[in-house]
């Protein structure tokens, strides 16, 4: 949440509303409040810097042009996410008709934390075991991982984000889990 010098705080949804009612400050203000969060998650689907950036803009004028069709009752975070997933996949789709490529992107996820949190070897390690063991996740349980840990997202909002029911939501962070888990302890 972003704090006024005045005391009074402006949240996302506050922003989606004044947006919606043609309040182009709110429109920036979004897009600065969200870029950075947009712009990592976008980097899990493509490593073209340009690329992602110009989605993200794409997506903000996409909102723009389209305000007076938008919902009020958004979750704006995740629905930001779920239109810039879409929007990637969409020019991926586009390029892939173009070079003819036949592979679809992955869903990467990059965990460099032990880099600034983790002083020991033996912690290293355990990093390094944990990067492993979590590149052999499946994509899509390696989204709902990135999703509830990195985004802190709840379960409704990661549905949302990844199209997706609740409940599949559940079933696929438990399977990560305990395959982890499982994983986990075979290694130690």
């Amino acid at each position: 949440m972003n704090i006024f010098r005045n005391g009074f705080s402006e949240d996302d949804t506050t922003l989606w509303l004044r947006l919606i009612e043609g309040d182009d400050t709110a429109l920036d203000k979004l897009m600065k409040r969200c870029f950075k969060e947009l712009y990592h998650y976008g980097t899990k689907f493509s490593k073209d810097d340009d690329l992602i950036k110009d989605c993200i803009q794409d997506v903000f004028l996409d909102l723009w042009e389209r305000r007076h069709a938008l919902r009020t009752d958004v979750q704006v975070k995740p629905y930001l996410f779920v239109i810039l997933r879409r929007r990637i996949y969409r020019v991926w789709q586009m390029n892939q008709l173009q070079t003819d490529l036949a592979a679809q992107p992955d869903f990467s996820v990059e965990y460099t934390v032990e880099e600034n949190l983790i002083q020991s070897e033996s912690a290293r390690l355990k990093a390094h075991q944990m990067q492993q063991l979590l590149d052999e996740l499946p994509d899509r349980q390696k989204e709902v991982i990135y999703l509830k840990y990195f985004q802190e997202m709840d379960r409704d909002q990661i549905a949302q984000t990844m199209q997706i029911t609740p409940q599949t939501v559940s079933n696929m962070l438990q399977m990560a889990l305990k395959k982890l888990r499982g994983q986990w302890r075979e290694d130690s």
